[in-house]
């Protein structure tokens, strides 16, 4: 692979990673105004059912919502040192 070729295939990651999570963030911008919250919280939302929608998705091949929920989880165990 040359470095031209190096260059286009990270530009590409870029440009992916980018629609990506703007659709992410559009979905749960639009969650969250239906009323939706508590990803933040495990008094709300536990972990196990995180695990289970993000399992659920999985399935059903919403690969925005298994992302999101991977986020969720992802986060949650960064904040307490888990991950």
């Amino acid at each position: 692979m040359t470095m031209e070729d190096s260059i286009v295939e990270i530009k590409d990651l870029e440009d992916i990673l980018h629609e990506f999570s703007t659709e992410i963030l559009l979905k749960l911008t639009r969650e969250w105004s239906r009323g939706k919250h508590g990803w933040d919280s495990p008094d709300i939302v536990a972990d196990h059912e995180l695990l289970g929608k993000l399992s659920q998705n999985i399935h059903t091949k919403d690969w925005i919502d298994v992302a999101a929920y991977a986020m969720f989880l992802y986060y949650r165990a960064k904040l307490t040192g888990r991950f």
